[in-house]
């Protein structure tokens, strides 16, 4: 609902401490009829100056009271809703006050309101590249690609190209095809953030030239120039600690590509031309509906709702590494897959060349979801060869629990497997640390570090391992 504001302002709305260079006139004569009951001034006005009490200055005055609101060290978000309603009363045309509405409202996770608003400040003026950021970042939270990769290609075709604006739209439509999976669109977005950044954003430089050492076909000698471009930025002084990892990365790639493509020489930068904007520009994608989708199972969360709150950027700082409980149905897990090579007891030594992922299994809301839409599950499970002696434990008369003598953590029993329903507990986040081959990543639907397992409808039986008696 556009402007909902009521001709009388909230109650409380004065009660709470003006924003910086605003003020609420406390001795001035009744307003008319077209006047709010509460008349906002700007501080430091002189007398030369337009009425204050016309709608638009008025408009302008709530306007900026909101986005001080918004801006505040410690954000007073529904007193910034009040002063955009406000404000869209007195303006209802106003793109900025729909704005800024949205942004509060996104603020106070009410995503289709927020969307209403943003769009109608997109509708009223095109050129502001910010009118697109917002709204596509709220859809990446919610999943919705379409719209979100609508409103990006929009925006370029509509907002003056060039700096930091461009380079925020490229950095978004890179955001986009990474939740895709869409490696043509990773690179055609790390090609334009590069056209379109500068020397501040040496990370360009390390993520393209990686990039397009594994394309294929391989542009080594672009990979190799951009790399030893950061090296030399980077990979120096106090920057160096910054971008450790990156660093180590580009010099073993260096190193590699030397001894494999030894007849490449080191060459320029390569030049980078921005794609041209369309000669008709995209029509501007509808609104959105946010689906419905239940947060909550009870004290635990769902699967939507635990990657919901970790995609959302002010929520995630508290769901990172956070200790809680998902619950789900196990759709796929890895332990029918794994190597032959790395099924057997414990005692055994994987050979030297097998190459095993971690046990894993997938949490998901339905059974029949797609892997995208699943949180991994690792960490209950250190290798094969622990599952195997579970296993064997099992069959026994009176089996004890078994601990991954590796990891230390006793092992679910029994293996999880497909069609399960099962509470997990453990410490959530971007990220897992504990295996020796690497850490494993997903910024979309995070990671769940297995503690402990509550099963809700447990599988009748153990699997068996490829290749087990």
């Amino acid at each position: 609902m556009l402007g909902c504001a009521t001709n009388r302002p909230p109650a409380n709305l004065q009660q709470v401490q003006p924003a910086p260079g605003v003020t609420v006139a406390a001795s001035r004569p009744a307003p008319t009829k077209d006047e709010p009951s509460v008349l906002c001034v700007e501080e430091n006005s002189h007398a030369q100056a337009p009425d204050p009490r016309t709608p638009l200055a008025q408009g302008a005055c709530w306007s900026k009271r909101g986005q001080a609101y918004l801006d505040a060290a410690q954000p007073a978000v529904h007193a910034a809703q009040q002063a955009f309603e406000l404000c869209l009363k007195l303006t209802p045309n106003d793109a900025e006050c729909h704005y800024g509405l949205a942004r509060a409202l996104d603020w106070q996770e009410e995503p289709d309101a927020a969307l209403d608003h943003y769009f109608a400040a997109l509708h009223r003026d095109t050129g502001v590249a910010k009118y697109y950021l917002s709204p596509a970042e709220l859809c990446m939270i919610y999943k919705l690609y379409d719209t979100a990769i609508g409103l990006v290609d929009a925006g370029f075709a509509r907002v003056q190209s060039g700096g930091p604006d461009t380079y925020s739209l490229w950095n978004l439509r890179l955001q986009v095809a990474q939740s895709r999976g869409d490696e043509a669109g990773m690179l055609t977005a790390l090609e334009g953030a590069y056209a379109a950044g500068d020397d501040s954003h040496p990370e360009d430089l390390f993520h393209l030239g990686a990039t397009y050492g594994v394309a294929i076909p391989p542009r080594i000698e672009a990979a190799s120039a951009l790399l030893h471009e950061f090296v030399h930025q980077v990979c120096r002084g106090a920057k160096a600690s910054r971008h450790k990892e990156q660093c180590e990365t580009s010099q073993a790639l260096l190193q590699k590509w030397a001894r494999e493509y030894p007849k490449v020489k080191e060459s320029k930068l390569p030049a980078i031309s921005p794609p041209p904007k369309p000669s008709v520009p995209p029509p501007l994608p509808p609104v959105p509906t946010i689906p419905l989708l239940s947060l909550r199972d009870g004290e635990a969360y769902t699967v939507w709702g635990a990657s919901l709150r970790l995609r959302n950027q002010r929520r995630h700082p508290e769901m990172n590494g956070a200790d809680l409980s998902i619950t789900g149905v196990i759709s796929r897990s890895n332990v029918p897959d794994a190597p032959r090579c790395a099924v057997h007891p414990p005692d055994i030594a994987d050979p030297d060349d097998c190459k095993a992922l971690v046990p894993t299994f997938w949490l998901c809301d339905t059974l029949d979801a797609p892997s995208r839409d699943c949180i991994r599950v690792m960490g209950w499970a250190s290798n094969y060869a622990n599952i195997w002696a579970a296993i064997e434990e099992s069959r026994k008369p009176n089996p004890q629990p078994y601990v991954d003598n590796f990891w230390g953590q006793e092992i679910p029993q029994p293996i999880p497997q497909r069609g399960a329903r099962v509470t997990v507990s453990g410490r959530y986040g971007f990220s897992f640390t504990m295996a020796s081959t690497g850490s494993e990543t997903d910024p979309i639907m995070g990671i769940l570090t297995y503690k402990k397992l509550q099963w809700i409808d447990p599988p009748r039986a153990n699997p068996k391992l490829p290749g087990m008696p």
